[in-house]
């Protein structure tokens, strides 16, 4: 086995490098300043570098016979609350920022999205707890991660915020789906383990 600070280094950038891109976020969102659409497409850079920092975060811990039962429970957790994290700041952008058109129900369709992004990743971990896979759906995390940071990164939030209304509302569209096709196919796999 090799050492465990490459692991540790890797992983400790990708959560500051998500805790910037919620930081730009949140702290820009109530200022009324040219700045904010710059800010928020920061973000938007800071989301995907994360998603690509976790990806090699992954990979080294794998290469380097570094996986332990405790870095993967670890690793979920903080994935949970970057997911979450990433929906209340942009809740917390659409909610202060001005000029926001159909400001209360971009809200809570932030809040359905963080609903749904948990889900579908609980669903997941309780298949596999029960012995099932369950890579399964359109919306996963990967796809969530680069539809934002793409859409924030290239548009900003668009005109009184209608490009990361509809970014955010079509990604809750598409985890809900998923959350179905996950539930399907688990309840094929769960029946088909029973009968065997």
């Amino acid at each position: 086995t090799g050492s465990l600070w490459p692991g540790i280094i890797i992983h400790f950038v990708n959560n500051l490098v998500a805790l910037l891109a919620i930081r730009l976020v949140g702290s820009e969102a109530g200022a009324e300043t040219p700045e904010l659409s710059e800010s928020l497409m920061s973000a938007g850079l800071f989301l995907l570098l994360s998603g690509l920092v976790d990806t090699i975060d992954g990979q080294v811990a794998r290469r380097g016979a570094m996986v332990t039962r405790f870095g993967a429970f670890y690793d979920s957790t903080l994935d949970r609350i970057g997911d979450g994290a990433t929906f209340i700041g942009i809740g917390t952008y659409l909610l202060l920022a001005p000029g926001i058109a159909y400001r209360e129900a971009a809200v809570v369709r932030c809040m359905v999205a963080t609903l749904a992004s948990l889900v579908v990743s609980y669903e997941r971990a309780r298949a596999e707890g029960l012995g099932l896979d369950c890579k399964v759906g359109i919306a996963q995390r990967a796809e969530r991660i680069v539809g934002l940071g793409l859409l924030s990164l290239l548009f900003g939030a668009g005109p009184g915020g209608v490009f990361l209304e509809a970014g955010v509302a079509i990604l809750t569209l598409l985890a809900l789906i998923t959350i179905v096709q996950r539930a399907v196919h688990v309840h094929g796999a769960a029946n088909a383990a029973d009968l065997a």
